[in-house]
């Protein structure tokens, strides 16, 4: 997994690990600092009951710094030149064919952009796919098979710069909270106060006021019985933001706002008027 992640620089691993080998019986230090530092980080995280890759990721420069002193004897390789090449080949490739797919309206794709609530942006992205694709093949044609690492670089490179200047801009409100946690602040306006039943972190992180929970690993029933407490207490000005899979028997869904889907979960708004009276937890 972390091979794939790292890449390109990873592509280099078959020629780099031999070398580091060497040089690391020979007690380098130049190469037995970095590389102890990286084993020891992955030990660490590996180690640890919470895993996810983006922990590991300081180790990414250290990784780079230690292919460093490799690149002249590495970049004198035909094969690094031809594995780059075909990893750029097939990137191009990958973008051609999710441009051709998306213009074609293909019903998979379509169907997952309409779960992210962004399939009337289909043609936008077909476009920005298009683009990738025009601009990898450029590179492919300019550095060609006997640099083929030079296109390994570029070829990514633009890749992401078309990704973080077109795509994100289309799929940020569907990927993360901040077109909900707008559309909230619009309709409770600036004055009222805010609660959250079965939120997420990032709901928190991107509300424009401080907002009120009622335990984040509480049983949503604990959260549901203590929200209903908080917002008899205020009724004029409170509300309350949940999954609409964790109202349960205590909120007439009819009184509720519906705000539609983010984060492939489907959010409510309520007020005290939606409470049915039913609210039974432990509190």
């Amino acid at each position: 997994m972390i091979a794939l992640q790292w890449l390109p620089a990873s592509l280099a691993l078959p020629w780099a690990a031999p070398a580091w080998w060497r040089r690391l019986k020979r007690r380098d230090p130049r190469y037995l600092l970095p590389l102890g530092w990286f084993a020891l980080l992955l030990l660490f995280f590996s180690l640890s009951p919470g895993k996810r890759e983006v922990y590991i990721l300081p180790a990414l420069p250290m990784f780079c710094l230690t292919l460093a002193p490799l690149l002249p004897g590495l970049l004198r390789r035909r094969g690094l030149h031809r594995v780059g090449f075909v990893f750029a080949a097939l990137l191009t490739l990958l973008a051609a064919l999710l441009a051709a797919a998306l213009f074609s309206g293909h019903p998979t794709l379509m169907e997952t952009l309409g779960e992210r609530g962004v399939d009337d942006q289909a043609t936008l992205l077909a476009w920005l796919c298009g683009v990738i694709a025009a601009g990898a093949i450029a590179a492919l044609a300019c550095f060609r098979l006997r640099r083929g690492w030079w296109a390994a670089l570029a070829v990514p490179g633009w890749l992401w710069l078309v990704v973080s200047l077109g795509f994100y801009p289309v799929l940020n409100d569907s990927s993360s909270a901040r077109g909900l946690m707008r559309d909230v602040a619009e309709h409770i306006g600036p004055d009222a106060e805010l609660g959250l039943v079965a939120w997420k972190e990032q709901n928190l992180l991107m509300a424009d006021r401080p907002a009120t929970d009622f335990g984040f690993r509480q049983p949503v029933e604990t959260q549901r019985a203590r929200a209903a407490d908080w917002l008899r207490a205020a009724p004029d000005h409170r509300w309350i933001l949940s999954q609409r899979n964790a109202l349960g028997d205590c909120v007439d869904e009819a009184r509720t706002v519906d705000l539609g889907e983010a984060n492939r979960r489907d959010w409510l708004l309520y007020s005290a008027d939606a409470l049915t009276g039913k609210c039974r937890g432990p509190q």
